[in-house]
């Protein structure tokens, strides 16, 4: 049996969703059993039942009344182009997978997901996307994570998965019930020539327990269309979401019992069984699939879709939130390809270019670098190869560690899965071989307790958001009360001398509202309250496009008194609020001037402006590289980008170079909105996925004027810097005075990351890197002194080694110039590397006098007893070197070797066969010296070892011990 849905999944539509059903046998289509009778009670809280049509697997399978649709391609289209030409929809394409502005998603795993602020009513106004009435789109959607997790029942069915596309006619106030009703029954009678007689409509029959009543206006809707027998608050305008999966809507239409039977997956299943030589898949499930053959083939099918289209809307396997997912869900398949297939090394890999050739004219994202998406997938796989070997070698010696129960605690097991990626089964399995069992009750208590985390976001995922957010109900009660949006555009008002010294002018404002810890909106505060305030106009940037916030004061008008310092600046459907504690009373109405924290901003300006240049070079450098996501804060500006390596030493000095070429050539900085066609145009234009959907957007244009009599302005972004961008920048170039990258290092699998500093950050930092670089010579000469000393004074090589380590140590804490620093370092370890090699040809010439003197000890042959206490710092190794010499000179003696090292006390205790013969043993004598050092020893009659604390004058126990 399979079934389609098509309708809403969201309470606050107007909901026409309604459950079509085939009158026909009900059969697993794979395994023959039988299904049990379908349910009619709602499907869950605040939600109306999908519609869903059923259809015989034998009816599919003989095509007996669908159109005749060859591709999903035909499909899909024919969805857009129904709404685009019959009713006058507009197309919009389908947002990222990876929701960068809500920070409430791990993925977007619902075709409503980037029209949320309208249908909430908290759209910006000023943003296009607040004038749509009639929209239609196929989106992309990942359901891994968070509430919505499909990623477990993945393979176990024919319909589950982790990316799906979402087919949906969008109406924003404009028309309703009846207009979408008729609409969705044209499409799928007369479009894609669904049998009438095969289906029957449904609607919701209400909820006594929720206070909702059925939906007779639906009922009375279809009745009227000639078929026989959400909503929880009504919104500011009605909105109509329909939506329609498109995997079941294809295997309907291509008359296939299975998702996996359409051509969105048949071409992965046979690459899959060519790459691996597995038996060919046949379709079969549950217990039917005893070697789990054709549930591996399904799992990877449907997570190399999603993890490739993820990856290629920006996505990284790491630790921490989405990537997090993202790790598992690669995971996850390797382990089938591996355990099941007997798959070779790079399946995955091999898959992409099946993926890319199949979604890639939808979705032209994922044509852009498939090579990046293989490349992340391997370097996964090698990863997670290690680790399987680094979590076998974890579960044996945690095994011997166990109690005589032997039992392994429920999140150890929870840690081989989640840690080491061993499902259960497996480490099961290598339990029983080592006669061990498993808590599951535990295993259970902690997987459900990591669930709970990564629902909320991911592993390391532990930040609240602020206590002072606007929540949805209090921008619709801000709009409803005709509280206007903040007009923010002064943040641009700012200019400079020629000497670059910038003046930020106040700018007075009125206070529309005032937003509470815990009361919402009010109307004043009182001093030393928390709050947040929203103005008619203001100044402040709000933190976005990854530059920080502003900080600064609200001061009474006409006079220089605060009322309201302000600690962090954020922006909700266009109301900017400014967050921070009052210092005065204040009340909705009041006047105020706003002082912004001048030189917070000036330090984010030439950070920001270093970002676009660094991103300009780094392309001149490595043409391949994309900007992965990006930090501009006062103190330092960090850019991640895809990358296959590091940097080298060659890569980064040129790349340092080129930057500072560019801000020393004084070029001007142009910022200009543009409308969005006109900016796309721009050759070599550079864009997040996040900043895409604004319309106009602004543009950042570092050298070149976007300025040209009313014309598409002759810039062009592969000869200088042009990237959207609304941030704040500074006004020329060389006001950043100079930058130095201070560090990279891997931010995630494929994903390097640089931090740099600018301005006077800049220059401190270098004339600390110069002060200890005078540090280094400093030291260079005392080591130079003390080598032709010919010495070996444990007091100075100690002295010199610590002063060493205490400088390497520094210039690890002082973030300057990479190659700097790298340059200092060598420094500092050739210096450590002569002093170890001085130290180790001195401590020779040490044991070569110590062994001559103990050979020519008076009792070295007269089958004696011999304690010597020789010098300090020597490590027990020296000791058995010592001891093994004396053995070849014949030694006939016992002998007792001495040293401290520290707090430590070493000895090494060696008796002669014929003091053994005479009954001395060495063990014995080691037994009583560590009992003395309150130590231990080991080893047998001829030779042993002991170590001890002793804080005493070692002179008096070498008298006790002979």
């Amino acid at each position: 049996m399979t079934s389609l849905m098509y309708g809403s999944s969201r309470a606050y539509f107007t909901n026409v969703r309604k459950i079509l059903y085939v009158k026909s046998g009900r059969r697993c289509m794979d395994c023959n059993n039988r299904y049990g009778k379908l349910s009619k009670a709602p499907r869950k809280k605040f939600l109306l039942p999908p519609l869903q049509l059923f259809v015989s697997s034998a009816a599919a399978a003989e095509h007996r009344f669908f159109g005749t649709f060859a591709s999903t391609q035909d499909i899909r289209n024919t969805f857009i182009e129904y709404f685009t030409s019959n009713h006058n929809h507009t197309f919009v394409p389908s947002s990222s997978v990876l929701p960068m502005e809500d920070s409430s998603l791990l993925f977007t795993n619902a075709g409503m997901n980037q029209f949320k602020d309208i249908i909430q009513g908290t759209s910006d106004p000023r943003l296009p996307q607040s004038g749509y009435k009639r929209v239609v789109n196929s989106q992309k959607c990942i359901r891994a994570g968070g509430k919505h997790n499909d990623l477990e029942d993945v393979g176990q069915d024919t319909y589950h998965h982790t990316f799906f596309e979402m087919l949906g006619n969008w109406s924003f106030g404009d028309y309703f019930k009846h207009e979408a009703c008729s609409m969705a029954w044209d499409l799928l009678i007369n479009v894609y020539k669904l049998p009438a007689e095969k289906l029957y409509v449904t609607y919701f029959k209400g909820d006594d327990n929720l206070g909702l009543p059925p939906d007779q206006e639906s009922r009375d809707i279809w009745l009227s269309l000639g078929e026989p027998s959400g909503l929880l608050r009504n919104l500011p305008l009605k909105h109509v979401d329909t939506g329609l999966g498109l995997e079941r809507l294809v295997a309907i239409l291509q008359g296939k019992k299975s998702n996996y039977d359409t051509d969105l997956f048949q071409p992965l299943m046979q690459a899959i069984q060519h790459y691996t030589g597995a038996r060919a898949y046949s379709g079969l499930m549950g217990s039917c699939d005893i070697d789990l053959v054709d549930t591996s083939y399904r799992v990877i099918a449907d997570h190399i879709r999603m993890l490739s289209v993820a990856i290629a809307d920006g996505g990284q396997p790491d630790y921490y939130k989405r990537g997090y997912i993202l790790k598992r869900v690669i995971r996850r398949a390797l382990r089938f390809a591996v355990e099941k297939l007997d798959s070779p090394p790079g399946l995955l890999s091999h898959l992409v270019p099946v993926v890319v050739d199949s979604l890639g004219m939808t979705y032209p994202e994922l044509q852009r670098d498939p090579n990046k998406i293989c490349y992340v997938l391997d370097q996964e796989e090698k990863q997670f190869s290690k680790t399987l070997k680094k979590g076998q070698k974890f579960l044996l010696k945690t095994f011997e560690k166990l109690g005589p129960e032997k039992v392994l605690p429920g999140d150890l097991a929870w840690k081989m899965y989640d840690g080491f990626g061993f499902p259960i089964d497996l480490t099961s399995m290598i339990a029983d071989e080592h006669g061990v069992k498993i808590d599951m009750v535990g295993f259970e208590r902690t997987r459900k307790r990591t669930h709970k985390i990564t629902s909320q976001g991911g592993i390391k995922n532990t930040e609240q958001t602020s206590l002072f957010a606007l929540k949805h109900e209090d921008i619709v009660f801000l709009q409803k009360s005709g509280v206007t949006t903040t007009k923010d555009d002064h943040k641009y008002n700012y200019s400079t001398s020629s000497s670059g010294k910038y003046d930020f002018p106040h700018l007075s404002a009125k206070i529309l509202a005032i937003k509470s810890k815990n009361d919402g909106i009010i109307q004043s505060v009182s001093r030393g309250e928390q709050c947040g305030i929203i103005l008619d106009r203001t100044n402040y940037y709000a933190e976005q496009g990854g530059q920080e916030w502003d900080e600064g004061w609200l001061l009474k008008v006409d006079e220089k008194q605060a009322l309201f310092s302000v600690t962090h600046t954020q922006s909700y459907g266009g109301y900017v609020l400014h967050v921070g504690e009052a210092e005065n009373s204040l009340k909705v109405g009041m006047e105020v001037k706003l002082n912004i924290d001048q030189d917070r901003r000036l330090a984010i300006m030439k950070n920001h402006t270093a970002t676009h240049i660094l991103n300009f070079a780094l392309r001149e450098i490595i043409p391949e590289a994309e900007q992965r996501g990006s930090l501009v804060a006062p103190d330092k500006l960090r850019f991640d980008f895809n990358a296959k390596g590091p940097l080298s030493r060659d890569e980064v000095a040129q790349l340092t170079s080129m930057c500072n070429d560019i801000i020393q050539s004084d070029l001007e900085v142009f910022q200009e909105s543009l409308p969005l066609s006109k900016a796309q145009s721009i050759p070599g234009v550079r864009a997040m996925f996040q900043q895409a959907g604004h319309d106009p957007v602004y543009l950042v244009s570092i050298g070149q004027s976007l300025q040209q009599s009313g014309n598409l302005p002759e810039v062009d972004g592969r000869i200088g810097s042009v990237e959207f961008c609304g941030g704040t920048h500074v006004i020329n170039s060389r006001h950043i005075g100079q930058m130095v990258i201070s560090s990279q290092k891997l931010a995630s699998g494929g994903i390097r990351r640089l931090t740099a500093l600018t301005g006077e950050a800049a220059e401190v930092v270098q004339r600390k890197a110069d002060a200890l670089s005078e540090q280094v010579v400093f030291n260079n000469n005392q080591v130079e002194d003390f080598l032709q000393s010919l010495t070996c004074e444990d007091i100075a090589m100690t002295t010199l080694q610590k002063a060493l380590y205490n400088l390497e140590s520094e210039v690890d804490n002082v973030p300057f110039d990479i190659i700097h620093k790298e340059q200092v370092k060598n420094k500092i370890t050739a210096l450590r590397e002569r002093l170890k090699k001085h130290e180790r040809k001195m401590k020779k010439v040490t044991i070569f006098k110590i062994i001559q003197e103990v050979s020519s000890h008076p009792d070295f042959l007269k089958h004696s007893r011999i304690v010597k206490l020789l010098p300090d710092g020597l490590e027990p190794r020296d000791l058995r070197s010592i001891g093994t010499q004396c053995q070849r000179n014949k030694l006939t003696s016992s002998l007792l070797l001495i040293s401290r090292k520290g707090d430590k006390v070493h000895a090494h205790c060696i008796s002669s066969r014929e003091m053994v013969d005479d009954g001395f043993s060495a063990i014995m004598w080691a037994q009583r010296a560590a009992e003395l050092f309150g130590g231990t020893c080991s080893g047998n009659e001829h030779l042993a070892t002991i170590t001890g604390h002793y804080e005493k004058n070692l002179e008096d126990a070498v008298k006790y011990l002979s």
